[in-house]
């Protein structure tokens, strides 16, 4: 949720806890104001993220990265509007060891010319 609030639309207002619920104010300097932009929770069980099976729960960096370029050719294939836009893949903190596995799995699938086709120009 971090990443969230950082770079998107809504921020909390920074005060002493009241009792209440956080207040949310716009952010006028969000990255949706020049992006798309698409937040997973990965690996299963991070954030709101949740598996139906106990076993779902067991995954390492490569089949965490393997369900991320699944559900990605999945979205890709149906909002396909957003196929030629650039497409920029990044995350903070242990995501830095398996971003490079998920931009290696869709650099491997435009050379074999599997479709869709993402627009990979750069992780991070």
């Amino acid at each position: 949720m971090g990443l969230a609030f950082e770079i998107g639309p809504l921020k909390f207002v920074l005060a002493p806890y009241s009792g209440g619920l956080p207040e949310l104010v716009y952010n006028p300097y969000s990255w949706t104001k020049m992006a798309n932009i698409l937040l997973l929770d990965s690996p299963v069980g991070s954030g709101f993220s949740f598996a139906r099976d106990p076993k779902g729960y067991y995954v390492g960096d490569y089949s965490s990265s393997s369900q991320v370029q699944t559900f990605l050719n999945k979205w890709f294939t149906d909002h396909p509007q957003y196929l030629s836009n650039p497409f920029y893949i990044g995350g903070d903190s242990y995501a830095g060891k398996v971003i490079p596995l998920i931009a290696q799995g869709i650099s491997e699938g435009i050379d074999m010319r599997q479709q869709p086709v993402i627009n990979l120009k750069a992780s991070y």
